[in-house]
């Protein structure tokens, strides 16, 4: 929550024009994604407390060119969902 209250202030007084707050969870952690889930449903906007699967970062960079970076992630997070079939 602090982290989207400075991201949102530093917005409201100008310091920056756009400000972007977003969870990133290892795929298999349910537990956290319950809870943020639970956090987000309290604020006014839910889509202001947005979530992002490790997976997807992992994903987009392997589709830039990325593949050893992608595959040490895949190996060194277990994280073997997505297009990895090593």
């Amino acid at each position: 929550m602090r982290n989207l209250a400075i991201a949102r202030g530093l917005e409201q007084e100008g310091a920056v024009a756009e400000a972007w707050f977003v969870l990133c969870v290892h795929d298999d952690n349910h537990d956290v994604r319950k809870h943020w889930a639970a956090w987000a449903k309290l604020l006014h906007d839910p889509a202001m407390a947005p979530l992002l699967l490790a997976s997807t970062i992992v994903d987009v960079a392997e589709a830039d060119g990325n593949y050893a970076w992608a595959t040490w992630m895949r190996e060194r997070y277990r994280l073997f969902g997505g297009r990895w079939a090593g």
